[in-house]
């Protein structure tokens, strides 16, 4: 310091001597950098000073320095660097024009060939200056110093050079760069295989140029990042090494602007798919931790998650690259904390699988003690994202919580550009299916909402109101609410005051989902609010009460839960709210309420009186004794009670919980036996200090509408009077006494079932001591107008009658009797008795019986028989007969009355539930039928539909005496009367059971005896519409009765339908009379082997009927059944033939259809003149004057005949019938098609299968659209079926010549079916397709494009199963590489749009077949097997 501060004060004498002083004698190479600093400042003052005068005298001590050979040593190199800048400082004071600035340039430059850094450093800084003073020379040095760099052999002199070549620039200006052409040689050395050396060199260039140039190199950067990628792959590894210290001074010198133009760069070149360049731009990113802080701030958010992405990749020197990377940046993290941290953070980040757990134990068991800044931050965040994404519970809770603390432990501008990422993780947590997991992530929202303010989160409160209105999980719901009541807790009570109305509203919204998530909102409000939410509960108590009554269970439990909340966080505040609801919802008719309504009323006692549940106690016996009274506990107990709740409050608290105790439900009489054992400990006590209140309780309820409360009620007294002793009675009673004066109905019910209950708890002695109260009270209670007063009035009677026996009887019956006969309550009186005979039949019937049977029996008594008949169960059995000879006995008095009273009371006895009334109600009919003489004309159409319905009873008694009573009843009928019947008996009928399926009823025997003459009778007497609908009727029992059944009434049938057929009668009914005559064939074919001459004169004469197409089918269809009972063919066929040959057009297709069935089933035993004459038909059908349908006819019956021939015999047919130049070509396709349907394998046995198939092809363009789709179809025949499959061959130049005319102009449903045709074979045998579809599918692609909807559709599906996709998409992605780049772009565009959908589709439908039948399938193959557009062999069954 001494020496700098009289540097001034030199001589020019001086200045030479202090000069070599400084370099010669080591000054500037002191050991210590304080003496090193002090010369060095020393030397340059002395130069600010004097330079300018003395410049020659001190240049050359510094020139001969700095030309002596540079030794190798630490003070040496300090030396020089020190040298190096006062030569710069001292050269600096030369004039501009001076020739000493080249030599001293020339100097500095040779000076760089010092292999100390530093000492170059010096000389870069010292350059710029003079270089301006030289201008014309700066090409020339840069050419030199270029070279030097690229070429040199030593790596001191080529980074030296660097270092001069930045000097120089720098001196020049940034222009220079461009003028001339540095980065383009750069760039060239770059690139440069060969030379690495030139590699190495241009890296450091970079280096250097960055360090020099600082900012204003920035603009360059953007260029040579793609150079530095390439050499931080590059094979030798001084390259390499010289990249990454290149990328570290580079990014050591960006600003914050330069920082984002390059990021998108990088960050692309991690998806590059080379793995080098991948590398590179992880090395890259690495790089950017010697960013200046405030830079590296703005980058770490953005790279850590990226590179903890590459992480994962498949190649090993990428992972190595990225956790280099990421340990660079976990090394200049500030944070103490974090850094203690970073190995952990390290390992979770390189195996997030094992290591992320530790790693958030561990930052949930540090103290942090300093902030998060941003850079520990960018580091933790993957880990918390990881974590929030984990499968388990415990990891996604722990994330959770963390995520919270950092809103309290960072800066908020650090953490809120990693908001988008971290909400939904925490959003996820929040509907995680463990509660606790949902709670954490609840508070943490709440904490990121109250540090960052709402502004930063402005769709949250939207987005979890939302939730709370949607039909998703209960879960999801749940975790809404939570989060929800959280983030308002957050954002304070202003905020909650704005949003409790929506709440309000929709806890009564009309959708359940809706209503239980904002109630689940209400039982988390008051737990994160605390005491501020006191003033709101008096807006909240009335929605969450009506949420107890609510219909879905899930917000009734809602509700529960936001009540004990309320009452667990605010029990005295809810005393005055809750109480005066709970009690009302202890006798709401729901029971769900009334046990809600004892919970929360037993939490609210608790909390109150500071007990608790006691455990143990409650169950089902409700007697049970009292435990040992603590009476200091108790007493403590009352006392609380009374303080709290008043006396009057009290008891009727009390009072209301001992009638819950005789609740209906188990459930509910469970929990209010459980409180009121926590609070009462003596029982008895307890109930006679409430007993005011408890009796005018039960008098309300025995009054009230509510059947179930009135039971309550009156159990709860039964339950008193076992408690307080008999000594009760006489206060109980006469209240009750009095409440039979009531006016209302349900309080004189109420007075009815309270005394049963006393009855039955006080026992038979006290019952006696209070009887002649009682009785009066019953009787009267018998005749009341209310039938529910009655019916509870019948209850009390058999009570009565168990306690004190025939006395009930004797005092009450006689009473109700002559209140019968006489007086204004006879209805009353009746109605009283049905009710004691519902409870009391065996005892009171007899009583009864010989009143009513009184001869004579009247109307009323009758109808009184009646009623109480219905409910005297197993008592009538045994006066059954009495009853039924006083009936009938009667009918000679009143007869229509009474005929018309005991038909009604059949009716209603035989639809009774008990099926042993039913059987006795068909009894009595049967036995009526038959003694009577009395006209029931006017029911017999209803009884027989009645008796018919009970023949298909479920049980065998019933359905043997309905059938009993069906032929009583049937028999009653004139025979002139029963065609009446046919209409409403066959409706009856068709109304029974199924067709096919055997009716119980009338596979009895003689089962269909009561209905068959009906039907015969209308069969052969009645009009045309009745002998139809009597054929019809008589195939309907067929169906339903079981063929031993029938045997009996064959001969029966069947000769009235063969005698009515064959007369002259309308078109329907004949039709009808051969569709039963079919029935009757194919169930009891045995059985009509004696008609079958006239049965198939009867049907081929009906094959002829010229005036019904339906006649002629029926006639037909039941010909082709009844051939198979023939043995005798020739007979059959010649027949048929004359029959065609005779008759006309529209008449001779029929018949020979009829000929194609007979041929079809018994043509092998044909004789050869039978065949001639079949070929004869043939070859007369085939003729060219014939309209299609004769051809189509005659081609069919060609297909049947030819099966049954020998190789020669078809081949001869086929070569003229078929390939003959005279057969038209629609009728020749047709006939290849018939065959190939009857016989696929008769072309492979004759030789002809190529002449066919070209025959086939050849039609397919013609114009006629019949001739092209049948030679379509029977190319189809061909590659589906299995006997030409074996060929391969064959079958794939088929499919080409098949594909080929879907681009030619051909009629638009021969294309259609081309493509339906293609659809089956890939559909039945996909590996014949998957050869030829590189030719097929494009074809395909080309339809799928047709504007005509049937032909795009089916090219979709032929595609779709070509490709097999309704399996997987193997095929297709091996299809795919097979194809050039514009066929594959098409293929996929439509595969994404239609094919993808209509696979998915498929895949669904296939799999809810569950193995059944594919039924489109079969319709698929029921096109292709078709012949003329009919399937072979379907008939019209009508």
């Amino acid at each position: 310091m001494a020496l700098k501060h009289i540097a001034p004060l030199m001589t020019a004498t001086d200045l030479q001597p202090f000069a070599e002083f400084l370099i010669r004698q080591d000054a500037l190479g002191d050991r210590s950098a304080d003496v090193r600093q002090g010369m060095l400042d020393a030397g340059l003052a002395m130069i600010t000073a004097h330079g300018a005068k003395n410049v020659h005298t001190l240049i050359p001590v510094f020139e001969n320095y700095l030309s002596e050979p540079a030794r190798n040593s630490e003070t040496q190199d300090r030396i020089r660097e020190s040298a190096v800048i006062l030569f710069g400082a001292l050269a600096r004071h030369l004039d501009p024009s001076s020739p000493k600035i080249p030599s001293a340039v020339q100097k500095l430059i040779e000076t760089l060939n010092t292999p100390s850094e530093p000492v170059q450093v010096a000389v870069a800084n010292c350059l710029p200056g003079l270089v301006k003073c030289i201008p014309d020379q700066v090409p020339e040095l840069l050419k030199t110093l270029m070279d030097k760099t690229f070429h040199s052999k030593k790596y001191s002199e080529r980074r030296g050079a660097a270092y001069g070549l930045a000097g120089v620039i720098k001196g020049r200006g940034i222009s220079a760069l461009k003028e001339f052409s540095v980065m383009a040689s750069l760039k060239a050395a770059v690139d440069d295989k060969k030379d690495a050396h030139a590699r190495e060199g241009a890296m450091i260039a970079f280096e250097t140029l960055s360090q020099t140039l600082g900012r204003l190199f920035e603009p360059y950067i953007i260029q040579i990042l793609p150079l530095l990628l390439v050499c931080f792959g590059d094979s030798v590894g001084d390259v390499r090494q010289a990249t990454a210290d290149t990328s570290r001074a580079i990014m050591g010198k960006l600003s914050g602007h330069c920082v984002k133009l390059i990021m998108p760069s990088l960050l692309a070149g991690l998806d590059d798919r080379q793995w080098r360049t991948k590398k590179g731009s992880v090395e890259l990113l690495g790089s950017m931790a010697f960013c200046a802080p405030k830079q590296l701030s703005i980058s770490l958010p953005t790279i850590i998650p990226r590179l903890s992405d590459v992480l994962t990749d498949s190649h090993t020197a990428v992972q190595d690259a990225a956790r280099l990377a990421l340990t660079q940046f976990g090394e200049v993290i500030s944070n103490p904390e974090i850094q203690d941290l970073v190995p952990i953070m390290m390992a979770a980040l390189c195996d997030p699988n094992s290591k992320t757990h530790p790693a958030l134990t561990a930052l949930l068991g540090t103290s942090f003690v300093h902030y998060i800044d941003s850079p520990s931050l960018a580091l933790v965040m993957p880990i918390l994202e990881r974590g929030l994404r984990e499968r388990a519970t415990d990891i996604k809770k722990k994330a959770s919580q963390i995520v919270g603390n950092m809103a309290s432990l960072t800066d908020q501008k650090d953490l809120i550009p990693y908001l988008p990422r971290l909400l939904p993780g925490v959003k996820e947590v929040l509907i995680d299916p463990v509660p606790d997991a949902r709670a954490t992530a609840a508070k943490a929202l709440g904490t990121l909402v109250e540090k960052l303010g709402e502004s930063n989160f402005p769709d949250l409160v939207h987005e979890l109101v939302d939730t709370l209105k949607s039909d998703t999980s209960g879960v999801d719901r749940q975790g809404a609410a939570q989060g929800l009541s959280e983030v308002l807790a957050g954002l304070g009570l202003e905020r909650l005051e704005g949003l409790l109305p929506e709440i309000i509203i929709n806890t009564d919204s009309p959708k359940s989902y809706i209503r239980e998530g904002f109630i689940s909102l209400l039982v988390y409000l008051p737990a994160t609010f605390g005491q501020r939410f006191q003033p709101y509960l008096g807006r909240i108590i009335p929605p969450i009460l009506m949420g107890l009554a609510d219909e879905s269970e899930y917000v009734r439990e809602a509700s529960l839960k936001a009540g004990q909340m309320i009452i667990n966080n605010y029990a005295t505040k809810a005393v005055d709210l809750l109480l005066p609801e709970l009690e009302r919802g202890l006798f709401d008719d729901n029971w769900r309420i009334r046990q809600s309504s004892v919970q929360l009323m037993g939490d609210l006692l608790f909390r109150i009186t500071g007990t608790s549940k006691q455990a143990g106690v409650g169950g089902e016996d409700e007697g049970e004794e009292d435990a040992p009274e603590d009476f200091g506990q108790s007493d403590n107990i009352r006392k609380k009670l009374l303080e709290v709740l008043g006396r009057d409050r009290r008891d009727r608290v009390l009072s209301s919980l001992y009638i819950v105790r005789a609740d209906g439900s188990a459930i509910v009489r469970h929990a209010s036996l459980t409180v009121w054992k926590s609070l009462v400990t003596n029982t008895p006590r307890t109930l006679r200090e409430i007993l005011p209140t408890i009796m005018s309780m039960i008098i309300r309820n025995l009054a009230s509408t509510s059947y179930d409360r009135r039971m309550v009620a009156a159990r709860t007294l039964g339950d008193l009077v076992r408690k307080l002793g008999e000594a009760v009675l006489s206060e109980i009673i006469p209240i009750l006494e009095a409440g039979l004066e009531s006016p209302e109905s349900d309080t004189r019910q109420g007075v009815c079932i309270g005394l049963s209950e006393i009855m039955a708890t006080a026992g038979k002695v006290h019952v006696t001591d209070y009887v002649d109260s009682i009785i009066p009270a019953v009787r009267k209670a018998l005749l009341d107008e209310s039938p529910d007063v009655r019916e509870a009035a019948a209850q009390a009677f058999d009570t009565l009658h168990q306690c004190v026996g025939p006395k009930a009887i004797d005092e009450i019956l006689p009473s109700l009797l002559a209140n019968l006969h006489t007086g204004d309550k006879s209805e009353y009186a009746l109605e009283g008795l049905k009710e004691i005979m519902a409870v009391r039949s065996n005892v009171v019937f007899p009583v009864l019986i010989p009143t009513l049977i009184a001869q004579p029996i009247t109307a009323f008594n009758a109808r009184a028989l009646g009623s109480l008949v219905s409910v005297a169960g197993t008592a009538l059995n045994r006066r059954l007969t009495n009853i039924l000879a006083a009936l009938i006995q009667s009918q000679s008095i009143d007869n229509a009355d009474g005929a018309h009273t005991l038909v009604m009371m059949l009716f209603e006895l035989v639809k009774s539930e008990d099926a042993s009334k039913r059987a006795s109600g068909c009894n009595i009919l049967a036995t009526f039928c038959t003694e009577s003489t009395q006209d029931i004309s006017r029911y017999v159409s209803d009884w027989i539909r009645v008796l018919i319905n009970l023949l298909d009873d479920r049980t065998h008694a019933v359905v043997v005496s309905a059938l009993a009573a069906l032929n009583a009843v049937t028999r009653t009928v004139r025979k002139d009367e029963l065609e009446g019947l046919v209409q409403s008996v066959r409706r009856s009928v068709r109304a029974v059971g199924m067709p096919g399926v055997d009716l119980p009823g009338f596979c009895l025997p003689k089962g269909i005896a009561p209905l068959l003459p009906i039907f015969l009778q209308g069969l052969m007497n009645g009009s045309n519409s009745i002998r139809e609908a009597s054929a019809l009727a008589i195939g309907d029992l067929i169906q339903r009765t079981s063929a031993d059944a029938l045997k009996p009434f064959v001969t029966q049938i069947t000769g009235p339908l063969i005698r009515i057929v064959g007369d002259r009668h309308p078109g329907e009914v004949k039709s009808a009379i051969l569709s039963t005559l079919s029935l009757l064939l194919q169930k009891v074919p045995a059985h009509l082997k004696p008609f079958l001459p006239q049965l198939q004169r009867t049907f081929i004469k009906s094959l002829t009927d010229p005036a019904s197409a339906t006649v002629r089918t029926r006639a037909a269809a039941a010909l082709s059944i009844l051939i198979s009972l023939q043995s005798r063919v020739d007979p059959l066929v010649t027949e048929l033939v004359a029959g065609i040959k005779s008759s006309e057009a529209g008449v001779k297709e029929t018949v020979m259809g009829a000929l194609e069935s007979v041929v079809s089933k018994i043509g092998s035993g044909m004789s050869d003149v039978a065949k001639r004459a079949v070929i004869g038909v043939v070859m007369e059908g085939m003729e060219a004057s014939n309209p299609e349908s004769m051809w189509l006819a005659s081609a069919k019956l060609l297909g049947a005949f030819c099966k049954h021939q020998s190789s020669e015999d078809a081949a001869y047919l086929i070569q003229t019938q078929i390939l003959g130049d005279a057969i038209p070509l629609s009728g020749a396709m047709l006939a290849i098609n018939s065959v190939l349907v009857e016989s696929p394998q008769l072309f492979i046995e004759t030789g002809h299968v190529q002449e066919i198939a070209n025959a086939a092809l050849a039609a397919i363009p013609n114009p006629v659209e019949s001739s092209s789709t049948a030679g379509v179809l029977a190319v189809g025949k061909m590659i589906t079926s299995e006997s030409y499959q074996t060929d391969q061959e064959l079958i794939g130049e088929l499919i080409k010549k098949l594909s080929q005319h879907l681009t030619q102009d051909i009629n638009l449903e021969s294309k259609r079916l081309i493509l339906v045709c293609l659809r089956a074979v890939a559909r039945q045998s996909p590996w014949l397709m998957e050869p030829h579809l590189s030719y097929v599918v494009p074809l395909m692609m080309t339809s799928v494009r047709e504007r005509v909807i049937p032909i795009k559709l089916a090219a979709e599906r032929a595609l779709l199963f070509s490709l097999q996709l309704q399996k997987d998409d193997s095929v297709y992605q091996t299809y795919l590489g097979t194809i050039d780049a514009a066929a594959s772009r098409a293929l996929v565009d439509y595969h994404r749009r239609i094919l993808s959908k209509l696979a998915i589709n498929e895949r669904a439908r296939l799999e809810q077949l569950h193995g059944q039948e594919d039924a489109d399938a079969i319709e698929e193959d029921s096109e292709v097997n078709s012949v003329g557009g009919l399937n072979v062999g379907s008939k019209d069954d009508e």
